[in-house]
């Protein structure tokens, strides 16, 4: 849990630590998986989240998790979220290589 536009008190707690630990001149950056299930209105706000954004001088990824309503297949959101950064970490290194062989 960290804040967002869509909760700004999820994970405050969290997020004052990393506040302070960037006042340390640490570089942080921050992983929050958010809730994606297609035509579930009440999760409707996280899918308009940015991908990447600062947060009090903080760089946060959203991450777009599958996940279901009622918490349904809840045993697996570890495998759906692990697959969602994998999904992401492999675009993030596809677009650096292609930089780099354009050079």
């Amino acid at each position: 849990m960290y804040p967002s536009k869509v909760n700004k008190s999820a994970g405050i707690f969290v997020h004052n630590q990393v506040k302070e630990l960037v006042k340390l001149n640490l570089d942080i950056r921050v992983v929050v998986p958010v809730p994606y299930f297609p035509f579930y209105f009440k999760w409707a706000g996280f899918r308009k989240l940015p991908f990447k954004t600062f947060l009090d001088n903080v760089l946060v990824y959203y991450i777009p998790t599958l996940m279901f309503p009622g918490g349904f297949f809840f045993s697996f959101y570890d495998f759906f979220y692990k697959l969602s950064l994998l999904k992401k970490v492999l675009k993030i290194i596809e677009v650096s290589i292609t930089y780099f062989l354009k050079k």
